[in-house]
C-alpha cells in the first residue's frame, strides 16, 4: 500500500499516474484531507483507514512528495525562511520518525540541487557542496533534510530529481520555463523527465533495491543551449532567437539566489534499472509538446 503526500504536486501526479498503470493500490492526501504536517494526526488517520490494508499488504511505503519550493522560484525561499524549514526539514524529518516508530518504509523525494560545479559527475556518497554557506537557502534545506531523514529511518529510499520537464506545458516545466524567460543562462544540467522519474523510483521500490539514496535523472546531461536548438527543430521555432546572458556574473544580477548547476552520476541506479538518455528524452517530449 502506497500513501502519498502531497498528492496536488507536480511529482506527485507522476506518481500517482505511474501506480495506476501498475495497478498498484494507493491512497494520496492533501493537507486538506489530512494535515499530515502534524504527525501524530496523520499516524491517526492511517490507523483508522488503511492499517488493515497495510497489515494485508505487508509493504507500507509513505512516499513525501510535499515540500516548499517558492514560487514563481527559488527566490522566493530566502525570504521565506521559517516556511521553507518546515517544509523542507521539519516535515521530512517528521515522517521519517513516524515511519521508524511504525515500520513503514519511508521514500522521500530530494532534489539534486545540493551540488554545484562541474569538477565532477555527482555521486550518491558525495557531500553537498552547494548549501546554506555556499548555495540558496533551499538547497540549504534539501541537503539537511537528507542528512536528518538518513539518520532517523534506516528503512528509507531518498530519490533525488533534477530539472523535471515532459510534455505537458506547465508553470514547474523546464521546457515551459525556455520558452517563456527573457533570457537563459547556458549551462551544463542533469534532468529528470517527470514520468520517467516516477516509473524508475516506483521500479526501485518494487524491485527492493537497497535502501539509500538516488540520483534519479536521465542519463547524461544536457546544456541549455542544446536544448533551444532540439525546441527550434521539434517545435518549428527556427525565426525564434533565444536570448543568452553573456556571463555568470550578469544572470546573478537578475535573481535572487544561486543557482545549483550540475551533472548527476547515475551509475549506481544503472545497476537495477535502465534509463533513457536525457536528449532522447528531451526530444521526446519536445515531439509530444502541447
Amino acid at each position: 500500500m502506497y500513501v502519498i503526500l502531497g498528492k496536488n504536486g507536480y511529482i506527485a501526479e507522476a506518481i500517482i499516474k505511474e501506480l495506476e498503470s501498475r495497478k498498484l493500490s494507493y491512497i494520496a492526501l492533501s493537507r486538506s484531507d489530512v494535515d499530515y504536517t502534524d504527525t501524530a494526526k496523520l499516524d491517526k488517520w492511517l490507523s483508522n483507514n488503511v492499517y488493515s490494508k497495510i497489515v494485508a499488504n505487508h509493504n507500507a511505503n509513505i512516499i513525501n512528495c510535499a515540500g516548499y519550493i517558492g514560487k514563481p522560484n527559488v527566490d522566493a525561499c530566502e525570504s521565506a525562511k521559517a516556511d521553507t524549514i518546515e517544509g523542507n526539514v521539519v516535515l521530512p524529518s517528521n515522517l521519517a520518525m513516524l515511519c521508524k516508530s511504525r515500520g513503514y518504509l519511508f521514500t522521500h523525494i530530494s532534489s539534486g540541487c545540493i551540488y554545484g560545479g562541474y569538477s565532477k559527475d555527482f555521486t550518491e556518497d558525495d557531500p553537498s557542496n552547494f548549501d546554506f554557506q555556499n548555495g540558496s537557502f533551499y538547497s540549504g534545506t534539501k541537503a539537511l533534510a537528507e542528512n536528518l531523514v538518513q539518520k532517523e529511518c534506516e528503512k528509507s529510499y531518498i530519490f533525488r530529481l533534477r530539472i523535471p520537464f515532459d510534455e505537458i506545458e506547465s508553470p514547474r516545466n523546464y521546457l515551459t520555463k525556455l520558452l517563456t524567460y527573457d533570457k537563459l543562462l547556458d549551462a551544463r544540467n542533469s534532468v529528470s523527465h517527470r514520468s520517467d522519474f516516477a516509473k524508475y523510483c516506483i521500479e526501485l521500490i518494487e524491485k527492493k533495491v537497497p535502501y539509500g539514496i538516488y540520483n534519479v535523472t536521465n542519463k547524461g546531461s544536457v546544456t541549455t543551449k542544446e536544448v533551444a536548438e532540439l525546441m527550434k527543430e521539434h517545435l518549428q521555432l527556427n525565426n525564434k532567437k533565444f536570448e543568452f546572458f553573456t556571463n555568470l556574473d550578469s544572470f546573478m544580477q537578475s535573481v535572487t539566489a544561486p543557482r545549483s548547476n550540475c551533472v548527476l552520476d547515475t551509475s549506481k541506479i544503472e545497476q537495477y534499472i535502465k534509463i533513457r538518455s536525457a536528449k532522447e528524452a528531451i526530444a521526446d517530449a519536445l515531439s509530444k509538446y502541447s
